[in-house]
């Protein structure tokens, strides 16, 4: 049976995909290796160490098999699933297998387009499954869902240990269906249950793009997450605010969940020249891939810019917050990111049976700081209390760049108000310092 084993596992095939300017980080170039993406071709073999474990396993499988009350259950087909989930919950908190149908639910996340309320989750063993986002105007928005809330059930099952993937697979249904969800909200130690309608999620990650008014021109973009049309997006937005006399961009990602590598390299690019190192990928055995800017689309290299984080700004989000700190390109504002910095390849398996979600590598910024359980620390802290921090993540939804919208109880945007100082002071330093040029070059002619 062990040979079986072996000979099933080489079989599957495995596929995957301070202020605005600075000196560039010390980087450490390493030999040329297989990228972490992409894990060695012969990552299914197994030496013979592994056979007697395989079999004792496999021995375990059949006693599960045959003495089980509900045989129904212990199918080889959901012994196998179990098995895989089980081993992948063990390694880390965003490992993790994904069924035929849950890789296919991924394929759409990733598209932009998909059945759901329009949430972004995450699953820790000290929280459990988290609300990390909600889409502005979305259905779980209009519900009532907040930033923050723990998921307790969905439709009655209980979702306590479940990973996140499994919890997004009792989320999504049929369009028009309700979903009745049970949450547990910290800020008032309560639980909470909603009737959310499910419906098509686009997802559209540049938003309340504008020049704030008296600010002599400085604009604010918010990007919710870095999906495939987020550069392009971007690049319409701020060739937009260009014309309608843009000085300065105050970039929000408060409550940005990150999103794809390929989407945040190009923005980080549209701020920096290029050739400049912006993320570099570590995985084991010294694979490592170095991932620079380059000379596509348009530049804004010499824009002040100020970046908008807080404890939600996590993964491909932090990428670029690091990038632009460590260069000098930005003040980051707000509160500490959230920490999630480690590389989960998608291996589908050749036979159909899914794929697994493998952390493989770890993101490090150009100055060699570690993202994963550490975060992007912001230059300039602006604390907030865990029901304004709420507050605020519902009101930036409806009113993103609004210090004063016309809501209810509005809390003060404090991060976008000292964002607007800085700039203010940063008009007057470059003000000045151009004032002192001009009267030493004025004394030069003297004769």
């Amino acid at each position: 049976m062990s040979h079986r084993l072996a000979a099933f596992m080489t079989a599957a095939v495995f596929s995957a995909s301070v202020l605005f300017a600075g000196q560039e980080p010390a980087e450490k170039e390493a030999p040329a290796s297989r990228s972490p993406e992409s894990p060695a071709a012969g990552a299914g073999l197994v030496d013979s160490e592994a056979y007697g474990e395989m079999a004792e396993f496999l021995g375990m499988l059949s006693i599960i098999r045959k003495h089980y009350v509900d045989g129904d259950r212990v199918t080889w087909k959901n012994l196998f699933q179990y098995a895989v989930r089980g081993l992948m919950h063990e390694l880390d908190p965003f490992s993790e297998y994904e069924s035929p149908e849950e890789f296919r639910s991924m394929t759409e996340n990733v598209s932009g387009k998909r059945v759901g309320i329009g949430i972004v989750i995450s699953a820790s063993r000290a929280r459990g499954i988290e609300i990390v986002s909600v889409l502005p105007g979305g259905p779980a928005d209009k519900a009532g869902l907040r930033s923050g809330d723990v998921l307790l059930s969905a439709d009655g099952e209980d979702l306590t240990g479940e990973s996140a993937s499994d919890a997004a697979e009792k989320i999504r249904g049929e369009q028009g269906t309700e979903l009745k969800i049970l949450v547990y909200r910290p800020s008032r130690d309560a639980r909470l249950e909603f009737s959310v309608p499910r419906d098509v999620i686009t997802v559209s990650s540049v938003q309340g793009a504008r020049i704030l008014p008296g600010t002599d021109g400085a604009a604010y973009c918010r990007i919710t997450q870095f999906g495939p049309d987020t550069a392009a997006d971007l690049d319409k937005t701020l060739d937009r605010l260009s014309k309608e006399g843009m000085t300065a961009l105050i970039l929000d990602l408060r409550d940005n969940p990150g999103g794809i590598l390929g989407s945040v390299t190009p923005v980080c690019g549209r701020f920096l020249p290029a050739g400049k190192l912006i993320v570099s990928i570590e995985g084991r055995e010294n694979r490592k891939q170095l991932v620079r800017s380059t000379d596509a689309g348009p530049k804004f290299t010499d824009l002040p810019l100020i970046v908008l984080i807080n404890g939600n700004t996590a993964s491909a989000a932090e990428i670029f917050a690091g990038c632009m700190k460590d260069y000098g390109r930005a003040v980051l504002v707000g509160e500490k990111s959230f920490g999630k910095g480690s590389v989960q390849s998608i291996i589908p398996f050749a036979s159909g049976r899914g794929a697994l979600k493998l952390t493989t590598a770890r993101y490090f910024t150009p100055g060699r700081l570690p993202i994963h359980g550490n975060g992007i620390p912001p230059d300039i802290e602006i604390p907030l209390t865990p029901a304004q921090r709420i507050q605020l993540s519902v009101q930036l939804n409806s009113h993103p760049g609004e210090l004063r919208p016309l809501v209810p109880n509005p809390v003060r945007d404090t991060a976008l108000e000292r964002a607007l100082e800085v700039l203010r002071g940063l008009r007057i330093l470059r003000g000045n310092g151009k004032e002192i040029a001009e009267k030493a070059e004025q004394a030069e002619q003297i004769p």
